[in-house]
């Protein structure tokens, strides 16, 4: 079934990025790693250390969670996943969120499962069905496209709904659904 396509008008970047709030989100809600940054506590309790930072550190504390997960299941060398892209990537998503405002920042902090799980079929075309465990979705030279965060969205979404542990990621060699 075709899904709202107008989050096309969003760069790679800010898919991203809005891709792992929304995953790691639900990852944690979840209990696919055990993190509780990204609930409305974890920025209040992170603004005691870090008083201007504490969204942005709550965001990085759960990609980390994420990635750590990620890496067990999928190992760390030569394939790159949402929570552990190449250096130049990782370089451009932590700069474009300095600039980001408490607008931004509430845009990024879901309230609940349903706002992320949307947050994630608008970025969808499809839904898909979804097998547990690793599957490549393209190689790592196709990490910052459209095409790779919709892949993204279409499996996390799927794996989510169908209540399957899908691990996407960027391997390579082409394999999976490209």
């Amino acid at each position: 079934m075709p899904h709202n396509t107008a989050m096309k008008k969003e760069s790679p970047i800010e898919s991203f990025i809005a891709l792992r709030s929304a995953v790691g989100f639900l990852g944690q809600s979840e209990k696919w790693w055990n993190c509780k940054f990204l609930e409305s506590i974890g920025p209040r309790m992170l603004q005691t250390i870090f008083p201007r930072t504490s969204h942005q550190a709550a965001l990085r504390s759960a990609i980390q969670a994420g990635s750590l997960h990620h890496d067990k299941a999928l190992g760390q060398r030569g394939i790159s996943h949402l929570f552990r892209l190449p250096a130049d990537v990782e370089e451009a998503l932590s700069s474009h969120t300095e600039s980001f405002t408490d607008k931004h920042w509430s845009a990024l902090f879901l309230e609940n499962k349903e706002q992320a799980l949307d947050s994630l079929r608008k970025r969808c075309s499809a839904e898909i069905k979804v097998s547990p465990g690793p599957v490549q979705i393209g190689t790592i030279g196709q990490v910052l496209t459209h095409k790779s965060t919709e892949e993204l969205a279409m499996h996390y979404h799927s794996a989510f709904t169908q209540q399957v542990q899908c691990l996407p990621y960027f391997g390579g060699k082409t394999s999976g659904r490209r």
